[in-house]
């Protein structure tokens, strides 16, 4: 690293980055007049070149920062690939890094890698992907923030790992080891019909104020958090792109795959997705 760069994790590691968090998620959440609330949410969307077309509704009825950032889309906004064959992309972002799990070792970025074990804080879960697939997508301020599902699911039940909130941005990655086994996150255990057991991660970030469950009472990103980890004696059933959880800033999402369940065809680093986009095929 260079010095700017050195100074700039060093500083990361020593903020406390939860409580500046909380305090981010509290004043995004105010209720503002009227007048100041639309003007504050145009100049977000025009700082991240958001596209207000495609928002459930217009701008003035939002209440608040994070009442807009976690807006819902028109249902034509986001159609979702229909063959049952095809996962859809569960969320709006760029596909950081995919490709084969190699034994129990992914990739974070060129030349650094993380744990399965220490990603999922579970030693028998974490065998059940040794050798599959993953892939990792980037939500940047500027994407749709609800998270769906890639397939008809039904969830085995969820683990609350709580944990830091460093960014997830590309100095980070870059120069923070095992990132995504240090942050804040939550693991969905789900099951297909076609492919059994996949797990979908979402990973929480500084200025994240909170991720929530969908079809569950969880909220993160609290001043006092302890792990929670729950299995469902009667499991929700979602319908493929059905919407799972919502993050209150921007994140990421990683997907781990059995062996030989999934095959990756028209995947790039880099490239834009939106959600409902195929971003895997069923072997």
């Amino acid at each position: 690293m260079d010095i700017k760069t050195t100074m700039l994790i060093s500083g990361l590691k020593v903020l406390p980055k939860n409580q500046i968090s909380w305090i981010f998620g509290k004043l995004a959440s105010t209720k503002l007049p009227p007048m100041v609330n639309e003007f504050v949410i145009n100049k977000f969307a025009s700082l991240y070149n958001i596209n207000l077309s495609e928002a459930q509704y217009s701008v003035d009825y939002y209440e608040s920062l994070n009442d807009f950032f976690t807006r819902k889309l028109k249902k034509e906004a986001r159609p979702i690939v229909e063959s049952e064959n095809k996962l859809a992309s569960p969320a709006d972002s760029k596909i950081s890094q995919f490709g084969k799990i190699e034994k129990n070792k992914l990739i974070q970025i060129k030349g650094k890698e993380y744990i399965l074990e220490s990603f999922l804080k579970d030693k028998e879960y974490a065998k059940k992907f040794y050798n599959g697939y993953y892939v990792t997508m980037y939500l940047s301020p500027q994407d749709y923030h609800r998270v769906h599902t890639p397939l008809d699911i039904e969830v085995d039940g969820y683990k609350y790992i709580k944990g830091k909130l460093f960014p997830v941005n590309a100095i980070s990655v870059e120069n923070i080891n095992e990132l995504f086994s240090i942050n804040e996150r939550v693991v969905f255990k789900l099951k297909n019909e076609q492919i059994n057991e996949f797990a979908l991660v979402m990973v929480g970030a500084t200025n994240v104020g909170s991720i929530s469950l969908s079809f569950d009472d969880l909220k993160t990103n609290k001043l006092i958090q302890k792990d929670i980890d729950k299995t469902y004696n009667k499991k929700p059933y979602l319908k493929k792109g059905e919407e799972l959880g919502i993050f209150h800033m921007g994140s990421t999402v990683i997907m781990l795959f059995q062996k030989d369940s999934i095959k990756f065809e028209k995947l790039f680093i880099n490239k834009k997705m939106k959600m409902g986009e195929e971003v895997a095929t069923i072997n």
